[in-house]
């Protein structure tokens, strides 16, 4: 998850940010698979934070944003399998 904000912030993904002048703030626009109304969530853990093999990044069929980027547009065929998926 970590490598995954870095890279993010790195490709500058993050308006303003550097990976030199990080502060608690700079991660303020990242937007994790959620509902405004409720918690989004980027990774959970079935056991505690030190078990890195234990961790899953949350991003079945949506990606993590900052600002509303990347924009990503589904593949039609993808869509349709996850459509079809959710709707079971």
């Amino acid at each position: 998850m970590c490598e995954i904000v870095r890279a993010m912030i790195a490709g500058q993904l993050l308006d303003g940010v550097k990976l030199d002048t990080l502060t608690p703030n700079s991660i303020d626009n990242l937007d994790c698979p959620g509902d405004e109304d409720s918690s989004e969530i980027c990774a959970v853990s079935g056991g505690s934070a030190p078990q890195n093999y234990a961790w899953y990044i949350m991003l079945e069929g949506v990606s993590l944003t900052s600002a509303q980027r990347p924009l990503w547009e589904m593949e039609p065929k993808s869509k349709e399998k996850l459509d079809l998926k959710n709707s079971i």
